[in-house]
């Protein structure tokens, strides 16, 4: 797993009608993305990956969702109550090598968010 890798962190929020509603941690294995922040991360990461990094197709097979409450520091991230329900969601996303690219932990508010499986 690439926690036990020295990565890159890019943390944010994701918002709602100025609501948050998701908070993320995605973690990118270095030596490989260590010029990761040297480029636009307002547009997609993924164009950057492929015209900068060489990675043509993504793919993840390993995601875990569960369900969490929410801690005093999530909460008051999130605007919602301690004790709340959310969506906890983890991935793994490899190159069309197999090789690792990024590991994501996902806070997902339940009341403003819904799944389809």
């Amino acid at each position: 797993m690439l926690m036990s890798l020295v990565c890159c962190i890019l943390s944010g929020y994701v918002f709602l009608d100025q609501d948050p509603i998701f908070l993320e941690n995605n973690y990118y294995p270095l030596p490989r993305f260590a010029t990761l922040g040297d480029y636009d991360l307002n547009g997609s990461l993924y164009e950057i990956f492929r015209e900068h990094f060489g990675i043509t197709s993504l793919d993840s097979d390993d995601t875990t969702l569960s369900v969490v409450t929410a801690d005093v520091e999530t909460a008051k991230l999130l605007q919602r109550s301690v004790g709340f329900p959310l969506f906890s969601m983890k991935t793994e996303i490899f190159d069309q090598n197999k090789k690792i690219v990024q590991y994501g932990e996902q806070l997902i508010v339940s009341d403003r968010y819904q799944f389809k499986i």
